[in-house]
């Protein structure tokens, strides 16, 4: 996520409030060490804030594709600008290009392909294994095709969120993935269309929205060229913006 210099001046601000606030207690120690116990134990308090703050969590990132949306997170942590770590890539077919793009990236992956698996639910039940073998606490899919089982959702309940390349609720559920969203924007006519992140239910496509953004159809698309334009000027900053905004619900949760 960029940061305005109107917020870059706001923290700065706040940063030089606290030092002054911490000169200030420091001054009336030296005067009163009464106050020692209390302040020792505020300086623990903010300590222990400081750390929360700072702890990335584990993310994982279920793709099926080129993973595109899959480097842009990526891209995006090493910009520093999505206090995370991606503990895995999991591909959800053998020929996924995804995988070697983490790879390079020196990102643990596996493939969980439907084939190799007598039923969703089983196929589910490898992932959730690998899930929790790295610890991971939010589950982003990017791009992934697979249907998530109700093992899967109740394993990470409220933690798993999906990017869909159309403005929800209009041109999703079963079978809306790939050109065949932007196949329907176009036959409906919309002048605007876009993405969406959400969590995900039990509902395909249902979840609650955590985030949208538009751009509009122009007269000379197909679905081809909007799959092409959602895709670089929406989806790819999109995401990483919903999961910087997920990230800092929980937290603010927390606190």
């Amino acid at each position: 996520m960029k940061y305005t210099r109107t917020e870059i001046d706001e923290a700065i601000r706040s940063i030089e409030s606290i030092k002054a606030k911490c000169e200030k207690a420091l001054q009336k120690l030296k005067k009163d060490t009464s106050q020692w116990t209390l302040t020792v134990r505020r300086i623990k308090a903010f300590e222990i804030a400081l750390k929360a703050l700072n702890t990335k969590i584990n993310i994982a990132i279920l793709v099926s594709g080129g993973g595109t949306n899959m480097m842009s997170v990526i891209e995006a942590v090493e910009r520093g600008e999505l206090n995370v770590r991606i503990a895995l890539v999991v591909a959800s077919n053998h020929t996924a290009g995804a995988i070697a793009k983490a790879k390079a990236k020196k990102i643990q992956t596996e493939v969980c392909a439907l084939s190799d698996y007598s039923s969703r639910e089983e196929r589910d039940q490898a992932i959730l294994a690998y899930l929790k073998k790295h610890n991971v606490q939010l589950v982003v899919l990017a791009g992934y095709l697979g249907i998530v089982t109700d093992c899967l959702l109740s394993g990470y309940k409220d933690k798993i969120i999906n990017i869909h390349p159309s403005l929800l609720p209009k041109h999703g559920g079963a079978g809306m993935h790939g050109l065949t969203v932007h196949e329907s924007v176009i036959r409906a006519g919309d002048k605007i269309t876009g993405a969406t992140v959400h969590y995900v239910g039990e509902e395909i496509d249902g979840g609650d929205i955590i985030l949208q953004r538009s751009l509009p159809v122009l007269d000379s698309d197909t679905p081809e060229t909007l799959a092409k334009r959602v895709l670089e000027k929406v989806e790819h900053g999109l995401l990483v913006d919903a999961i910087d905004k997920v990230l800092r619900e929980e937290r603010e949760i927390k606190e």
